[in-house]
């Protein structure tokens, strides 16, 4: 299915469940932020709380760490080596702006970030992590986050339904109830729109 270029934001939540239940997935996962001992069984889940979440679409999955490790590629995640947390951000970032560069047909996709410190008030290495995924959320991309299990979802600067604690992402059970991460933005900010989403 290809659709217009329509701002996700501006959908709504049926309609984005309906748009993007059978829409690739790529996931994209910091595995020094977020480690985990088991990595297939970790994919298992991963697909499993999707699954659950109503996405059922084809998954991609790329990790991002310190050192490439054969248990990776032995669960067909592609590994990308960087050492420093400026690093893989910026890999990352570049990863998913080539990902999303290829959809040239504007077909629905979902983009999954496993990753800590992107939001602008934690980005200390100023890679601008959060304003890249506002642009793609502005277009045809379906964003999901999976978050620490403390982290304070009042931070999230934009409108998202689909946000996982890390504890439920690596049991395999769905995001959190939308009435949870649904954030209205300042009354100042009503008027303000991504260039994007103007067009």
């Amino acid at each position: 299915m290809v659709i217009e270029e329509i701002p996700v934001g501006l959908l709504s939540i049926q309609e984005k469940r309906e748009t993007f239940a059978n829409a690739e997935t790529g996931v994209y996962w910091d595995v020094e932020d977020f480690p985990v001992t088991d990595i297939s069984r970790f994919c298992k889940k991963i697909r499993l709380a999707l699954r659950r979440a109503g996405y059922h679409g084809k998954v991609s999955i790329t990790a991002y760490g310190d050192k490439k490790e054969s248990r990776y590629e032995d669960a067909g995640i592609t590994f990308v080596s960087r050492g420093s947390k400026r690093a893989r951000n910026h890999r990352m970032l570049l990863d998913i702006h080539c990902w999303a560069a290829e959809n040239r047909t504007l077909a629905p996709t979902n983009l999954m970030v496993i990753t800590k410190n992107i939001m602008r008030d934690e980005d200390d290495e100023d890679t601008q992590f959060v304003c890249s995924l506002e642009d793609l959320l502005c277009s045809s991309y379906n964003v999901l986050l999976a978050v620490p299990d403390d982290y304070q979802l009042e931070k999230i600067p934009f409108k998202l339904d689909s946000v996982w604690l890390w504890s439920a992402l690596l049991r395999g059970k769905s995001h959190l109830d939308e009435s949870l991460i649904v954030r209205q933005p300042p009354q100042e900010e009503v008027e303000s729109v991504c260039p994007m989403c103007e067009k």
